[in-house]
Order: structure tokens, then sequence, then C-alpha cells
């Protein structure tokens, strides 16, 4: 079970029959398993964590866009720069750095309101799995994304176009983008973990159960993701329906960019959740997704920078 600190005693009595074999387990827990959680206030504890972070995911967005301009400005005067050349991307990673950093504050800010009171303990939520075992899901993941986008590639060269989701073309990475990935991944990485650690270890939307429990706990984890960048739409185009005008009239640009980012978002639980369900590793799922929804984002954005290959 990969589980050294896991204490067991056991005890084996050899019974002599031709070709059967039994198992007997008898296990006691240091404290009681819940299927799901029935307290009320563990419910308003993660209302309260929810609305906190769609809010600031609303609310952020636009400011953190403003505030890429200045820290790259080169990118975003259309010069040709190594330092974060795709000004577009660069307020989507601020975004998602800052509010991938948020829910974590949120997630661990609970724990310890609510959660550590009533046993549960960090060891238990699968953050440390070992070094030797982070890096064979590091190239899991990379295998995994290099296979996806070989499927890309052949579909590419047969059919001479880019497979499409929703708005958001799926092209197939050159050396160039690929380059700046690296600069980028890290930052991004805080929130796909973020986004892994909230949907998979959190009691309210890990559950493995059926019916409507399955499909309230999806859709939990789909709308704790959304909401906010939903709310940016709610504002903008409200506003333009009430007054003829936009709410934001110079940053238009950037919450237009919700219309291949909300899509993304909308599907990221979803695999992260399917991927944690198989492994059982928080990790997997959220290099997975990272990779793969980050090459996609890079691929579909101007980049101003000096590599011409």
């Amino acid at each position: 079970m990969h589980l050294p600190e896991l204490t067991v005693s056991c005890t084996c009595v050899r019974v002599p029959v031709i070709r059967s074999h039994s198992i007997s387990a008898s296990i006691k827990f240091d404290r009681p398993v819940k299927a799901r959680p029935t307290s009320a206030k563990s419910w308003i504890v993660f209302a309260v964590s929810l609305l906190l972070g769609a809010t600031c995911a609303c609310f952020s967005f636009v400011p953190l866009a403003d505030l890429s301009k200045i820290l790259f400005a080169d990118a975003a005067a259309h010069k040709v720069t190594w330092f974060f050349p795709e000004r577009m991307n660069n307020a989507i990673m601020l975004w998602a750095f800052v509010n991938g950093s948020v829910g974590l504050g949120l997630f661990f800010g609970s724990w310890a309101l609510f959660g550590r009171k009533n046993g549960e303990k960090i060891k238990d939520m699968g953050l440390w799995i070992g070094v030797g075992n982070f890096f064979k899901t590091l190239l899991c993941a990379v295998l995994v994304w290099g296979a996806f986008y070989t499927v890309i590639s052949v579909v590419n060269d047969v059919f001479s176009v880019d497979p499409r989701y929703t708005f958001v073309a799926i092209r197939v990475p050159n050396i160039r983008y690929l380059t700046y990935m690296l600069m980028y991944l890290p930052f991004f990485f805080v929130f796909y973990f973020s986004n892994s650690l909230r949907v998979n270890v959190s009691a309210h939307t890990n559950n493995d159960g059926k019916g409507w429990w399955k499909v309230l706990s999806y859709a939990l984890a789909v709308l704790a993701n959304t909401l906010g960048l939903f709310g940016i739409f709610a504002i903008q185009y409200g506003f333009i329906a009430a007054t003829g005008t936009m709410y934001w009239t110079t940053d238009w640009l950037y919450t237009n960019m919700l219309w291949i980012l909300i899509p993304l978002m909308f599907v990221l639980p979803i695999f992260q959740k399917i991927i944690y369900k198989k492994c059982n590793n928080i990790y997997l799922g959220a290099l997975i997704t990272c990779l793969i929804f980050i090459t996609i984002s890079m691929c579909n954005s101007v980049a101003h920078g000096p590599f011409f290959f």
C-alpha cells in the first residue's frame, strides 16, 4: 500500500485446501469513517469557502490583467522579449497563480478551523508521496501529454485540421511554444494543484457514491471552478443589456478570453476527479491537466518572443 507509517498486526493461518483461499480482515480506525459529511456546519464552511473563492476569481481577473501590463511591459507593448512573451496568457497566469494560492489558503484555513477539530490530518490527504513516486508521477504525466499530442499531430497531418473543443483550437505545439511553456508552467501549476486538492480531498466533492450524490459531487466541483468566471460574464453582458455599453471598456479583450477559459475550467475538475479515482494520486491529475491545458492556451495566443523557429 506504500504506507510505511501504517501500523498493522497480522495473524496467518494456513488451511490445507486445493483450489481456494480466503482472507479475513478486522480493521479498527482511530476515528469514525464517514462516506459523506452530515454536519450542517461543514456545509456552511464549504459554502463560505466556495463564495469567497468565486468572489476573488470574479473581481481579481481584470485588476490582475492590468497588473500584467506593468509586470510584463514589453509583451504588453508588442515588443520582442524573452521574458514571458505571451501578453494574454500573462494575465491568465497571474489570475491562476493568485486564485490558486487563495484556493490553497481557503482549503487549509477551513481545515484548521473545522477539519482538524474533527480529527482530519494533513498526512491523510495524500500530499506526501515520496520523491521517487513524485518523479514517477511526473514521468507518467509527460507520457500522457506526449500521447495526447501524438494523436493530435496525426489528426492534423491526415485531415489538415485542428481538433476543436467549443471555441478552443487544439494545435500541435512547436519547439518555440514548448520553450516558452517552461516559463509559465510553475506558476500555472499552483492553480491546477490547488484545484486537484480541493476537488479530490474535500468531503463535499470527492463522494464516490451512486445516483444523485455522485452527480452532486461533480456539479459542486464544476460550480466551484467556474462560478467566479461566470460572474464576470454576468457583470459585463448584464451591463451591456442595461446600458448599451460595456462595464470594462478598456479591458474588454481580456474578458473575451473567458470564452476560451471557461470551457477548459468546466471540464478540468471532471478530468481530475476521474484520474484521482483511478490512481489515488493528487499530483497526477494536476500535472496531466496542467501540461495539456497550458499547451492549448500557449498555442492559442500570440507570442512576442525572440525564438523564430
